[in-house]
């Protein structure tokens, strides 16, 4: 059986704490496998029709990734969503501090 590893930004999943979106739980890494035919339709899901060498996949192929799990609420986040939702977070961060700073030189500037 042929697999296929997919691992997304190492540095991202390993270097940074991640935390849960429903319990603020500190959420680990877990792995997902699933196997595919290589004549079957799903192969699309995985694995692009332009890409090169799919004729040295024959067979069943064992497709694995990584995924975010919460063990408080047994939960499972796709990366990408962990990566958005920390992105959106740290975006209204921003804007509440250059709010803040706004305010602050305001009220400077009156007195």
């Amino acid at each position: 059986m042929n697999k296929s590893r997919r691992l997304d930004d190492p540095f991202y999943l390993f270097l940074r704490r991640h935390y849960c979106m429903n319990c603020s739980a500190r959420l680990c890494l877990t792995q997902v496998m699933q196997i595919v035919n290589s004549t079957s339709p799903d192969i699309k899901k995985f694995w692009p029709t332009d890409a090169v060498g799919l004729g040295s996949l024959t067979g069943d192929i064992e497709f694995i990734w990584d995924i975010f799990y919460c063990p408080s609420c047994d939960e499972a986040f796709p990366i990408h969503e962990v990566r958005n939702q920390e992105r959106e977070q740290k975006r209204l961060m921003k804007q509440s501090r250059r709010k803040h700073s706004i305010l602050r030189k305001v009220g400077t500037e009156n007195e």
